[in-house]
């Protein structure tokens, strides 16, 4: 048996795609609040699926770089710009 992670939550609620997104009272996206990835997977490594992610050259080198050394130097791996 197999047991889930979740067991005995209930089921996230739907997000509705289309809602506008919340704004500060000067009108700016409110990136405030709790964020959370279900896993660490893609902080990790942004193509953990396998798929291509596009970046710019010097984006792809520091990933490259990253993911020999293990992160090492400490620096988030997702602040890659897309190409």
């Amino acid at each position: 048996m197999v047991e889930r992670a979740d067991a005995g939550h209930p089921p996230p609620a739907s997000a509705n795609l289309k809602a506008p997104a919340p704004k500060t009272t000067d009108g700016k996206p409110d990136f405030s609040g709790i964020w959370h990835a279900p896993s660490q997977k893609y902080l990790a490594n942004l193509a953990a699926d396998g798929i291509e992610v596009p970046m710019t050259p010097w984006g792809r080198q520091l990933f490259e770089q990253r993911t020999i050394n293990n992160g090492i130097d400490g620096q988030a791996q997702a602040v890659f710009r897309t190409a």
